[in-house]
């Protein structure tokens, strides 16, 4: 069981709107596509690469279990908490950060979909092919 301190502490970095305790977001953040369901205690939604570190190390210094979750499209359940602790999804980080045409290289945070940056590649000209199904969603 995790302390009302660690909860606390996880509170003041990302904000009381972007901490989860109630069941229904916990099932949500427990499981993803794949038929795993896993147990979490808490999940945090940060905005900042600031709060993704004071998350990690919290946890890293508190030896609670950290899962992190992009959009829980995956059917290989890398996104399930099989330790319980904490789920950090990355659901607010969805910029396409920079294409880089020279290189046909691009920087994005890691919530980007597929269907995003297939828009943003094109839009200076250039195609990313992958088409998978899930274009839209992941």
């Amino acid at each position: 069981m995790l302390s009302l301190e660690f909860f606390t502490q996880l509170e003041e970095i990302v904000g009381t709107a972007n901490l989860f305790r109630d069941d229904d977001s916990l099932s949500v953040y427990s499981a993803d596509k794949s038929k795993n369901n896993g147990f979490v205690d808490v999940a945090v939604r940060p905005r900042t690469v600031t709060e993704v570190a004071s998350v990690a190390r919290l946890c890293n210094e508190s030896q609670v279990p950290l899962t992190v979750r992009g959009a829980g499209t995956g059917y290989t359940g890398g996104a399930v908490p099989i330790q319980g602790g904490v789920v950090m999804s990355m659901e607010r980080f969805t910029r396409v950060i920079e294409i880089d045409e020279m290189n046909l290289l691009a920087i994005v945070e890691p919530n980007v979909i597929t269907g995003d940056l297939q828009r943003a590649v094109e839009d200076v000209g250039l195609f990313y092919p992958p088409d998978p199904a899930s274009l839209n969603q992941s």
